[in-house]
């Protein structure tokens, strides 16, 4: 349990503190996941409903968001500093070495999102850089990544600040109980000002054992 929180915006958090209730996120044994859920673009005039599929495996990932007609528009698989992309039109394998994946125009989101975005826990980072208290809620700056993390007894909150999308915030709902462990219910990202992105895990399945190559794009997913 996290300690109580003080009102005073201007209190600081030791940084050892911050690092020591930042970790108390973690789930390194996490079981592994696939999820089905809604999928929801909107902003700048445009809006899109489809279907999010996500599987994960300790930091090997595989994505997929079909359109209402069953059509694959973005396919992706790997690990960090080794994402496969599948181009959905052709089918063609292309390997990148980043660590960024590309979501849809304009946003460009953190591999270790994936995992925070079901887990519920914060991406590594470096160092604490500065700390605040403001409205009851806890604000943790940190770089390597360069990242605000605001939490209370769960974290609620990563606002990223680096990549081609500029500043990216990851608003996580509530832990919903799962078949093995809790997972993040709903998740919002804000990016761009008026750029919005909204998941809701619907079908959740964990402890599942998953088939050579499935992380590679070896055969075909769902």
């Amino acid at each position: 349990m996290v300690i109580a929180l003080a009102a005073c915006s201007t209190f600081q958090i030791p940084p050892d503190v911050a690092v020591e209730e930042v970790s108390r996120f973690n789930r390194p044994g996490y079981p592994s996941f696939s999820g089905t859920g809604s999928i929801r673009f909107s902003g700048g005039g445009r809006v899109f409903n489809g279907t999010i599929l996500l599987a994960i495996e300790n930091h090997h990932f595989r994505l997929e968001i079909v359109d209402k007609s069953g059509r694959s528009i973005v396919a992706k698989a790997g690990r960090r500093e080794r994402i496969i992309s599948v181009d959905p039109a052709t089918g063609e394998r292309k390997i990148d070495t980043g660590s960024m994946i590309r979501i849809t125009d304009g946003f460009f989101a953190p591999v270790s999102l994936l995992r925070s975005m079901v887990t519920g826990e914060a991406p590594s980072f470096s160092r604490v850089i500065s700390t605040r208290i403001k409205s009851g809620r806890r604000l943790v700056n940190v770089t390597g990544p360069d990242m605000e993390l605001t939490y209370t007894d769960r974290l609620e909150r990563i606002k990223i600040r680096s990549g081609s999308s500029g500043e990216v915030t990851m608003a996580l709902g509530p832990m919903s109980k799962g078949p093995l462990a809790a997972y993040v219910s709903t998740v919002t990202f804000r990016y761009r000002n008026s750029m919005k992105v909204t998941v809701k895990w619907n079908n959740v399945g964990q402890g599942t054992t998953f088939a050579d190559g499935f992380f590679e794009f070896d055969e075909r997913l769902w």
